[in-house]
């Protein structure tokens, strides 16, 4: 670590800078409270470093480089290493100098599972992609769903889980609408299942055509001999399949596994637009909207989403731009190193380089290792021919512009609206941040409290927090004020401990540059509960409660602020639609996780608060039956059934069940 406790910023850097090696590695610049704000890699971190004592700095550098209070760097053993580590670190710090991806969640998979007789069809999520076969990734989880309930309805596979599956005495309720062959029971023979997991595969894989010659001949031959009712059972899936084919977005023959990504800029905003294709049929697209980018060029911003978004998800075998990057060779043998496939490469077909955009950055040898790997230099600027890639990437740059200004028009909206929230309620400034609370519960039962959160670019989601609330002895447990106390108390101590590194816990709190405004439902009590809060933490955050109003209808809300009178706002005035989708939000947000506790509660307690019933029988009860749905479904006989459960039990269960 290089430090000194009276240098700060290029003066720390010119000090130190005998100290550093002149080896790769990945270096950190962090603030007095110890934040990461900016992490870096470099071929020769000395050299690096030096670049940071220069003059001909731009104001985002200069910025940068004037909060840093301490460096820190890792040599690795190669500037691929270092690549690779920079990326994982800027995921892990989320520094606010570097160019960052919003949502960078996992995709979803298809998972034919092989590890059972009767292979399932399910939806997976992950990295550990074994114990079956993975069809994807899909770009959304709406699209996996579609997908499956499309499978379900024309291959009939299982869809339920090994236990309900193996205690299954009888066709569920999946056979008799038709959405699977009830292998469970004997319904259909193993080797007819056998072929169905076999006509999924070849789906899925894209051999459409090949499957339906085969469907084709065998209905032929059915027919043949007379068994019709079976040739139309097949006629149909032929029909299912030419329809799902007509429903698919672009395809290509020529692209068997590749992402397609376009990157687009307007008034210095960008957007890159990701197309995924598998077995030459596409799975989607998902836009991305990377922040920090100011000063940035499209060819840094495009390295860095690269860098960054393969950390975690599945590597084609190419992927396929519309701009150059930075760095393509050593970006190629990183991804290569990561994946462990030595033929993976980068393709560019651009006009960029021909109209000289974004060149500023790059060296010269970049840019013709660009020409190089974008394979055969016609395809570089190149309009002519209708390669298509080239096709790929003209679809994925005018989605990528069609989303940017959907983006920015809403983007402009907002602006708009956080301006009048700061009028309105008389903030100093105007709020990056607005933090939204609710709580739900049942007379004080399985209480959950939420906050949600919204910037100028639209809900935060990843920021969202539930807090599971447990009511102290003796406490009212419909006390609204203590769930809120009790939230808040939580949230501030986790907040503290983010912002004040431990041996600076005893400086003001309320120092901190925190532009955020928290809103609550609630009324004049919850007030007085926050501002108690604040004091005690030494906060100084503007709240406003947000009550119902005299009728609890939607446009007559009150606002309470400290030291003002409630007031009302004009119910046609966007700021208060914009106010009541918040309060909305996180209502919704709470009442859907005080569901999932209540629930969960409700599945335990219901078998534990009956009599005679104890581990062992309910241990008996789940393997047989498969589910807690499975048991309330049971018929008394059908619960006499288990080992261990009498008549008279099996009556005490169904009652006690029925009655609740």
């Amino acid at each position: 670590m290089l430090q000194n406790s009276k240098l700060i910023g290029s003066d720390l850097i010119r000090y130190h800078l005998e100290n550093a090696p002149s080896l790769p590695g990945v270096y950190k610049m962090l603030k007095a409270d110890r934040q990461v704000i900016y992490v870096g890699k470099a071929k020769n971190l000395k050299k690096r470093l030096t670049n940071y004592i220069k003059t001909d700095l731009d104001n985002k550098t200069i910025l940068m480089i004037s909060l840093t209070h301490y460096l820190e760097y890792n040599v690795t053993n190669s500037e691929v290493e270092a690549l690779l580590l920079e990326a994982q670190l800027i995921k892990k710090f989320q520094p606010k100098f570097n160019v960052l991806l919003k949502d960078d969640k996992s995709f979803p998979y298809i998972k034919l599972r092989l590890d059972v007789d009767y292979p399932q069809l399910i939806k997976y999520r992950g990295k550990n992609l074994s114990g079956g076969e993975f069809f994807g990734p899909f770009v959304s989880s709406e699209q996996v769903d579609t997908t499956l309930k499309e499978l379900q309805k024309i291959f009939k596979l299982r869809s339920c889980s090994d236990n309900y599956f193996n205690n299954r005495k009888r066709p569920c309720l999946q056979y008799q609408i038709g959405r699977c062959s009830a292998p469970c029971v004997e319904k259909i023979s193993k080797e007819n299942y056998s072929e169905l997991v076999c006509q999924v595969k070849n789906f899925l894989n894209g051999k459409t055509k090949e499957l339906q010659k085969t469907l084709s001949h065998k209905m032929e031959e059915l027919s043949i001999q007379l068994r019709f009712e079976e040739a139309a059972e097949i006629r149909d899936r032929i029909k299912a399949l030419s329809y799902i084919q007509l429903k698919s977005t672009l395809s290509s023959n020529s692209i068997k596994n590749a992402d397609v990504i376009a990157i687009v800029e307007k008034n210095n905003y960008y957007c890159i637009q990701l197309f995924v294709y598998r077995f030459g049929q596409s799975y989607g697209n998902i836009a991305y909207f990377p922040f920090h980018t100011e000063g940035g060029s499209k060819s840094e911003i495009l390295t860095q989403f690269i860098n960054q978004f393969y950390q975690n998800a599945q590597i084609p075998n190419e992927i396929i731009i519309n701009h150059p990057i930075i760095d393509l060779e050593l970006v190629t043998k990183a991804i290569r190193q990561l994946s462990g496939n030595s033929k993976f490469n980068i393709r560019l077909y651009s006009n960029d380089l021909e109209n000289g955009d974004n060149k500023q950055g790059m060296s010269e040898r970049s840019v013709d290792e660009v020409c190089k790997y974008a394979n055969p230099p016609k395809f570089c600027g190149a309009n002519s021919s209708k390669h298509s890639s080239i096709r790929l990437l003209e679809n994925a740059e005018f989605n990528a512009q069609l989303s940017l200004n959907q983006h920015l028009k809403q983007f402009a909206k907002n602006q708009i609206i956080f301006q009048q929230i700061q009028q309105l309620f008389d903030l100093p400034t105007i709020p990056d941040r607005i933090e939204v609370y609710d709580n739900s519960h049942i007379m004080g039962t399985f209480a959950v409290g939420s906050m949600i959160v919204a910037n100028q670019s639209g809900f935060d989601k990843k920021e969202y927090r539930i807090f599971n609330i447990s009511i102290p002895q003796g406490n009212s447990q419909g006390d609204d004020y203590e769930m809120l106390r009790i939230v808040l108390t939580r949230r501030f101590t986790r907040l503290k401990k983010e912002h004040l590194p431990n041996e600076q816990t005893s400086t003001n709190f309320s120092s901190i540059d925190y532009k955020t405004l928290m809103i609550i439902d609630g009324g004049k009590g919850h007030l007085s509960v926050v501002q108690k809060i604040m004091k005690e933490f030494d906060l100084k955050i503007p709240v406003v409660c947000m009550s119902k109003g005299p009728d609890r209808n939607a446009g007559c809300e009150q606002f309470h602020m400290p030291n003002k009178e409630a007031f009302t706002i004009d119910k046609s005035l966007p700021v208060m639609k914009y106010l009541q989708i918040l309060r909305d939000e996180a209502h919704n947000f709470a009442i859907k996780n005080h569901r999932l506790r209540r629930s969960k509660a409700i599945k335990v307690s219901s078998l534990d608060d009956i009599s005679s019933i104890g581990v062992t029988r309910k241990k008996a009860l789940l393997h047989y039956f498969g589910s807690y749905k499975a048991i309330c479904d049971a018929t008394i006989d059908e619960l006499s059934k288990v080992n261990g459960i009498s008549q008279t039990l099996a009556k005490n269960i169904f009652t006690s069940l029925h009655n609740k």
